[in-house]
């Protein structure tokens, strides 16, 4: 089943133009709030610091070493076989219709770029999360800051770089992310003290992939 994760925010394909005069909403350490933005930006430091692409450079060092044959970079590479089906209330008219053309989506592509232009299938996100929370990815140091929690969130749930960490039962540690894009919804979970990869890809955006994550815990 291929599916196409992302986040939640629609941006520029042009981020250090969009933001470069905007004035920041609160000190930095002072606060914590999510943004794709943020995320965009990083891929154009990628960019600069290496001379590639962020596309290029998650494909040298991510997708090719861990063998992950159905991950692909929308609107940086050919998606074969392209999109299962998504489905999302376009209109609002109280029914879901099935957005997916079968054609690229160069809105979708261009605007979310590193904050979420990534398709693939439940097995090779199992994959990555598992290579990349049993250390197989980052050094020990880099990953522990990656995990590290910050002081400005709700005694549940928590943000390191990149990472969310969220208790659903106030005890259980939980490590991945989620995401959507209109007609997908994506969910990845890593259980440290049970060394177990959740996965939950839905093509329903009424779905809560978090909830059906939680029952696959408790099995």
């Amino acid at each position: 089943m291929w599916s196409l994760l992302g986040c939640r925010t629609r941006i520029c394909c042009r981020p250090g133009a969009l933001v470069a005069h905007v004035r920041p909403d609160f000190a930095p350490g002072t606060r914590y709030q999510y943004s794709n933005t943020g995320y965009v930006l990083l891929g154009e430091v990628i960019a600069t610091v290496t001379g590639s692409t962020w596309a290029a450079e998650v494909r040298r060092r991510i997708i090719d070493p861990l063998h992950l044959q159905h991950t692909h970079l929308a609107g940086a590479e050919p998606v074969p076989g392209g999109v299962l089906p998504g489905y999302f209330d376009t209109d609002n008219d109280g029914d879901e219709e099935n957005i997916e053309t079968g054609q690229p989506w160069p809105s979708l592509e261009t605007a979310e770029g590193p904050a979420g232009a990534i398709v693939s299938t439940a097995a090779d996100l199992a994959a990555f999360g598992g290579a990349l929370f049993r250390g197989r990815l980052l050094a020990k140091q880099s990953l522990q800051q990656m995990l590290a929690e910050g002081p400005h969130h709700p005694r549940n749930s928590n943000y390191g770089l990149g990472v969310e960490i969220s208790r659903p039962d106030y005890r259980t540690t939980i490590w991945g992310h989620g995401g959507a894009l209109p007609g997908f919804r994506s969910t990845l979970w890593y259980v440290p003290h049970r060394d177990m990869v959740i996965v939950v890809l839905t093509n329903d955006w009424r779905a809560n992939p978090q909830d059906l994550a939680e029952l696959a815990l408790r099995r």
